[in-house]
């Protein structure tokens, strides 16, 4: 499916399974509009660029009540990647045993917009960065939310990079990382880590819950 210059689209109660694209977007290309999905659910779709389920590009997009589960892309964003000046807003939704070669569930990329709110993350793997979400010099809001057995090179559940984060009531448990940051890996400015819990999460090397590069900046 691809949305382009649509004002605004609304989608209820939809499955997509086992879609697949060359370029982004295993089942939806989102340019340029607005796009509401409300208990939709992501089964199985790939993409041999970004965005196994939905590449969002210039656009809004909401998310309520979804469901993405074994979703993959070849580069970012197993799941959802939102680029080029976009934002995503998603709520109560449920993210599982998605993948990325080169990293990450969701990935935000430079001046996108994320927010994301008691929603799950459980059982996803990236091959080098952030296994639930990436941030590369983004801006993301996390609150309420569980990240649960996701795994990654660097930061086993969540990549900031460059990147402006605030994270509040949040759990981390059992994230796990092959090199640094079993769930989280700050190279970038997390302006808020507040009333969360980390608990048995691991990385072989450095920073079991959270690893701080030296350029980076926290308050917690």
């Amino acid at each position: 499916l691809s949305f382009s210059n649509i004002i605004d689209y609304y989608c209820y109660n939809c499955s997509f399974k086992k879609n697949n694209s060359n370029g982004e977007g295993g089942v939806i290309f989102n340019k340029s509009g607005n796009l509401t999905l409300d208990k939709c659910k992501f089964t199985q779709n790939s993409s041999k660029e970004n965005g196994g389920g939905i590449f969002n590009s210039e656009s809004y997009l909401y998310l309520v009540d979804c469901n993405f589960t074994g979703n993959s892309a070849i580069h970012r964003g197993g799941a959802i990647e939102n680029n080029f000046k976009s934002e995503v807003y998603l709520r109560d939704c449920m993210f599982s045993k998605n993948s990325a070669e080169d990293g990450e569930t969701i990935s935000n990329m430079k001046k996108c917009k994320l927010s994301l709110k008691n929603s799950t993350f459980e059982n996803n793997n990236a091959n080098d960065n952030g296994g639930a979400v990436y941030n590369f010099f983004g801006f993301v809001s996390v609150e309420g939310c569980n990240f649960s057995t996701n795994e990654s090179k660097y930061a086993g559940a969540f990549d900031n990079y460059l990147g402006f984060v605030v994270i509040k009531k949040t759990n981390f448990r059992e994230n796990n990382a092959k090199e640094s940051g079993g769930a989280i890996f700050n190279g970038g400015m997390m302006e808020s880590l507040e009333d969360c819990l980390f608990k048995n999460n691991a990385s072989l090397l450095k920073g079991g819950a959270i690893y701080q590069t030296k350029s980076s900046s926290a308050i917690i």
